[in-house]
């Protein structure tokens, strides 16, 4: 079963669902709400919003990444956004399809955040990245995930 697969690429992501997306000022700002100071929602999707937002920042941030890797992260977002709409469909009912366009509002918000917070530590350092453990820990984490997505995905074996 899908939703199986999804739990497994979820395990990867634990910790990352107890860890706030930005600094205290936007701590609360999740995929399901856009500074409310909702809680995501329960339905699995989370983990994939918040990678899918975190690469979408990195492609804002663009002067930070070599264009060769831009196809790739892309690639990624569109990923993470599939498994995202699944696992809303797999929750909820009904298919991917019909959660597609909240998905997409979700990670632009999540992104909007990461973007800010990218921007805020170039311009206090002139590294996106350096020094920041809340990023640099999202990143390794958002890597792990979509590496194992990708991994499912591979066209060479069976996806578990």
């Amino acid at each position: 079963m899908r939703l199986k697969a999804i739990a497994v690429s979820l395990a990867a992501a634990v910790l990352f669902l107890t860890m706030p997306v930005v600094a205290a000022d936007a701590r609360h700002v999740l995929p399901a709400s856009t500074g409310t100071g909702t809680e995501p929602p329960a339905d699995g999707s989370d983990p994939f919003i918040r990678c899918a937002g975190l690469y979408t920042a990195f492609l804002k941030h663009a002067r930070s990444l070599a264009p060769s890797v831009v196809p790739a992260i892309q690639g990624s977002i569109k990923t993470l956004m599939v498994e995202a709409a699944e696992a809303r469909a797999e929750a909820k009912g009904g298919t991917r399809d019909q959660y597609r366009a909240a998905i997409e509002s979700e990670t632009r918000a999540v992104g909007d955040v990461y973007a800010q917070r990218l921007e805020k530590n170039y311009e206090a350092s002139g590294d996106p990245f350096k020094g920041d453990a809340q990023i640099q820990s999202d990143m390794t984490l958002c890597k792990r995930l979509t590496d194992r997505l990708e991994k499912q995905s591979d066209p060479t074996g069976p996806r578990n």
